[in-house]
């Protein structure tokens, strides 16, 4: 049996951070293949980027073997996209997924896509986010070792999913010491939370007027 794994990570910002992937390939339980890459920095980055190149490096390394496969990655966007369940809606990652689209097509027929939760795929985790600790990029928005998780989504496609709902875009911090370009969403739970502009980064992570976000949030 051929199984991989894959995984992405862009820090300390998403979009726009430093972009990184990992893919694990097992035959009959034997490790034949892993590896970290570091893709790019800049506008043109994002975890979604990440995640797909990771899968691109894993299918390029299973098509390697005969027999059937299964690819596992802890992304749903990648795997529900790939398996036709989620409407495309356009972003960085297009070019991203035409080609892993393109890979997956040819092996379809013996090959299998499972989402699994992101401590099922602890191996790729720590390796993709190890290529950035080794280039000395801070992380804010996915934790290291020791560190604990944000309680809020860590994408903006997380957040849709989780049920977070977009009221007021392209807004901007009132703080005087601010000022930054940010977007309000409505939680689940009927509250409201600024997060950076574009990203689901929460705002008051960063903002002079952090405290003011906490207390209304």
């Amino acid at each position: 049996m051929i199984e991989g794994w894959f995984d992405g990570v862009c820090e300390p910002r998403n979009p726009g951070g430093h972009a990184a992937c990992a893919s694990l390939v097992k035959v009959d339980g034997r490790i034949v293949h892993q590896s970290g890459r570091y893709i790019g920095h800049g506008p043109l980055m994002s975890n979604n980027v990440a995640e797909y190149s990771g899968f691109i490096d894993a299918i390029l390394q299973v098509k390697k073997f005969p027999g059937p496969a299964i690819i596992r990655g802890d992304s749903k966007l990648v795997i529900n996209h790939l398996l036709g369940k989620w409407r495309l809606n356009g972003g960085l990652y297009m070019p991203y997924y035409q080609q892993a689209a393109n890979l997956f097509s040819i092996e379809r027929e013996r090959l299998g896509l499972k989402w699994v939760p992101r401590k099922e795929n602890d191996e790729c985790d720590v390796w993709s986010k190890k290529v950035l600790t080794d280039r000395g990029i801070r992380f804010r928005i996915q934790p290291q070792d020791g560190e604990s998780r944000s309680p809020f989504p860590i994408t903006v496609d997380e957040a849709l999913e989780d049920g977070y709902i977009l009221e007021t875009p392209g807004a901007e911090c009132s703080g005087s010491d601010c000022r930054a370009k940010i977007d309000w969403y409505k939680t689940p739970k009927g509250k409201r939370i600024p997060v950076d502009a574009g990203t689901f980064i929460v705002h008051w992570s960063t903002c002079p007027n952090s405290k003011q976000f906490k207390k209304g949030a």
